[in-house]
Parts: structure tokens; C-alpha cells; sequence
């Protein structure tokens, strides 16, 4: 069983990268990004610890926290290349072993993919901090089984909650939403490892974040390093816990799929489709902000206003920072100009 469904997810991870020599290239692009970012930020707090031990743990408990949280959120707001237990129902095999076939056969998906591209670049650049032992192993093991779960759970719930068009438009404003309110956070946050002042602060939420599912493997391998058996017992036994917790969740999950049909849209709706102007309300305004939604994300000139508007900004601090123009100043640069940016592109 997980041998037939694992040939089939190698078939449809393949179909990828077939078709048009324009879509294969672009599509390989996609990847080979993907797996430079991967890397990046497994080497990212190598460089910005200074060496420093206890910084690197901060850092990795932060970034790997993030990093985790990006992962097995990935296919809750990006379900195009979710596969829909659904399409399996035909199997004439009960469904608890269709559900577990599935889950295990998930290492041959993109996210899972990803996620060990980034856990083996990890331990590479940690390679002289961390003891190469059995428990070492293991952790990683568990970690790396964690986001397998997980990720599919993240899947199986996007499937049952965003069912329809409309909602699907919502779930994506809503994942802008997030973005742009979480990403200044995440920016503070690590500017504030290397300011003494604020090291109460972060120590506070280093250890709060350390006991949650997405830090305390870091937490369990920083024990590792540090020789203490028994928080190693502790943080692996909670993993292991947390890991069938979730397992169980995710196989009921894909159980309640396999029962169930795909809901279909209103059929109001069916042959004629309003998108965005289905989504916000039935008033001017809604009217007005609807169309402009469109309008950024279909007009080819204001794709690319929305990516020179985070990468202009970007380019000229980093080239000022680099011309040693002090930190102090240039944290009132970026805004000033993504609001000029903005304000001109509108303009023209």
C-alpha cells in the first residue's frame, strides 16, 4: 500500500516538471530557489551569533521556530499542490490503511521535501556544536516526522474548512493579513538579540517558545550539547507524545476525507464567477476595493510595482549599511520610501 502511493505521489510531484519547456524552467526556477532559501536560513544564525554560543541558541530556537511554523503552514495557504485524499476512495482496502499509506507516503511531497532540505542544512552547519550521538538522531527523526505529520494535518484542514471558492479568496486575505502584521514582529525580534537591554525580554520568550512544538527540538538538542540526561528524556518523551497526538488527529482527519465528497459551491455562483467581488461586501466601497484588489493582481504594471516596493527599500539599506551609515538612521529609512513608492506608482 504505502509502495502503490508512493509511486503515485512520485508520478504527480514529476508532473510538475513536465510540460512546456517555458513551464518546466519556471518551475525548476521555483525549486531551486526554494532550496537556496532552505539553506540560507540554516546558515543565517551561524552569522549573526558572532560565534557567540548562547546568541546561536537564541537564534536557532527563534528561526527554527519560525521556520517550523512557515513549513507546516505552507499547506494551509498554498494548496495547489495538496493532494486530495479524496481522489483515493476507489481503493478497495479499508480505509484506516488507505489513511496511513497516505500519511507515511507524504516524504515524497514538496513540503516535506523542503523541510528536510532545511533540518539536513541545519545539522551541517551545526556540525561542530552538535555531538553526533544516538539521541541526536533520534530528535531529528522525530522533528523531521513531526512536520511530515503536520503539514498533512495542516493540508487535511484547509481541505474541510476552505471548500469553496469564496472561502478559499478569504483564507487568502487572511494569510496577507498575518503576513504583514507578523513580519515587523519577527524583524524586532532579532533585532533585539544584540542589544544587551532588551536580553531579559528575549530570554522570557526564548524560554516560552522553547517548550512549544515547533522550539523544543532545539530545546532538546541544546541538552544534548549540554549533557543533561534528563531534560533530554523530558523534551524527547514530550515529542514523542506531541508526535502521536497529532498522527491521531491527522488519520481521523483523513479518514472523515476518504467518507466524504468535495462540497460544491453555491450554486448561484457556479456560471458566473464575481471573485474578489464575491468576497467583500455589496456596497460601494466593498465595490472599489474589490476592483482594485483585482486590478494589482491581474495588471502585469502593478505586479511589478508590488515587487520593487519591498526590494528598492531593501537594496538602498543595505548598500547605506554597507557605506557604514549607522543602524539608528537607517531604521527611519525603509518606510519613508515604501510610502513614496507607493504614493508614485498610484500616481502613474
Amino acid at each position: 500500500m504505502v509502495a502503490r502511493f508512493s509511486r503515485f505521489r512520485i508520478t504527480y510531484l514529476i508532473s510538475f516538471l513536465t510540460g512546456k519547456p517555458k513551464t518546466f524552467f519556471k518551475h525548476v526556477a521555483v525549486l531551486l530557489f526554494s532550496a537556496t532559501v532552505a539553506i540560507f536560513i540554516a546558515w543565517l544564525p551561524t552569522v549573526l551569533s558572532s560565534d557567540n554560543l548562547e546568541n546561536l541558541y537564541i537564534l536557532d530556537v527563534l528561526v527554527g521556530s519560525v521556520s517550523v511554523s512557515l513549513i507546516v503552514a505552507i499547506p494551509f495557504f498554498i494548496s495547489r499542490w495538496n493532494l486530495d485524499p479524496r481522489s483515493l476512495q476507489s481503493v478497495p482496502k479499508p480505509l484506516a490503511n488507505v489513511a496511513v499509506g497516505f500519511l507515511i507516503s507524504a516524504i515524497f511531497s514538496w513540503p516535506f521535501l523542503g523541510a528536510l532540505t532545511w533540518v539536513s542544512a541545519w545539522v551541517y552547519f551545526r556540525k561542530a556544536t552538535l555531538p553526533v550521538s544516538a539521541a541526536t538522531i533520534i530528535v531529528v527523526l522525530v522533528t523531521l516526522t513531526f512536520m511530515l505529520v503536520t503539514t498533512r494535518f495542516s493540508a487535511s484542514l484547509t481541505e474541510i474548512l476552505f471548500n469553496t471558492d469564496r472561502k478559499r479568496k478569504l483564507r487568502n486575505l487572511i494569510a496577507v493579513v498575518l503576513l504583514s502584521v507578523l513580519t515587523p514582529i519577527v524583524i524586532n525580534v532579532f533585532n533585539s538579540v544584540s542589544k544587551p537591554e532588551d536580553a531579559e525580554a528575549l530570554n522570557e520568550l526564548v524560554n516560552f517558545v522553547e517548550f512549544t512544538p515547533a522550539g523544543l527540538p532545539f530545546y532538546t538538542l541544546q541538552n544534548i550539547s549540554n549533557g543533561n540526561t534528563y531534560e533530554v528524556i523530558f523534551g524527547l518523551s514530550l515529542s514523542v507524545m506531541m508526535l502521536a497526538l497529532v498522527s491521531g488527529v491527522t488519520i481521523s482527519l483523513l479518514i472523515r476525507q476518504l467518507r466524504s465528497v468535495p462540497r460544491p459551491d453555491d450554486s448561484s455562483f457556479t456560471t458566473l464567477r464575481l471573485g474578489w467581488f464575491e468576497v467583500l461586501p455589496a456596497t460601494p466601497t466593498g465595490a472599489i476595493g474589490a476592483r482594485s484588489i483585482i486590478y494589482w493582481l491581474k495588471d502585469p504594471r502593478y505586479r511589478v510595482s508590488l515587487l520593487a516596493i519591498p526590494i528598492i527599500p531593501f537594496s538602498v539599506v543595505a548598500i547605506l549599511k554597507f557605506a557604514g551609515v549607522s543602524t539608528a538612521f537607517l531604521s527611519f529609512v525603509p518606510l519613508p520610501l515604501v510610502l513614496i513608492m507607493v504614493a508614485w506608482m498610484l500616481h502613474n
